[in-house]
């Protein structure tokens, strides 16, 4: 579980909790018994921790996929975030910006631009 709390908060990480603390306005979105960060924002966060480009390229992907979220929607967040761990999420934001929604299809655009046999359009 992750959970973001202002800066100057003293909690701290234990188990399975992750604090990530936050110097930047916290947008809050939905929220019932305990209130969210806005869409947008927890998928960016959640890009930020994949293990790899592919897998930040699938975690933008979906919820745009789905359309519930829109690649203006994701850089503003990423924008409010800050350049913290951020370098393979740009990346990602690049690809998924440029319409690319799945890491199979970065894979095929990949494949096509460095093909010998391909006409080079690209």
């Amino acid at each position: 579980m992750h959970i973001v709390a202002p800066y100057e908060s003293k909690a701290r990480s234990y188990g399975f909790v992750i604090v990530r603390r936050s110097v930047a306005d916290i947008e809050v979105g939905a929220g019932g018994i305990v209130p969210y960060v806005d869409l947008p924002t927890a998928v960016i966060v959640a890009a930020r921790n994949s293990p790899s480009f592919r897998e930040a390229i699938g975690v933008l992907s979906r919820p745009l996929q789905l359309g519930r979220v829109s690649t203006t929607e994701l850089l503003q967040a990423r924008e409010r975030i800050g350049d913290k761990w951020c370098r393979q999420v740009d990346s990602a934001l690049v690809a998924v910006g440029v319409g690319l929604r799945s890491p199979a299809e970065k894979d095929g655009l990949d494949l096509i631009r460095t093909s010998r046999v391909l006409p080079n359009r690209w």
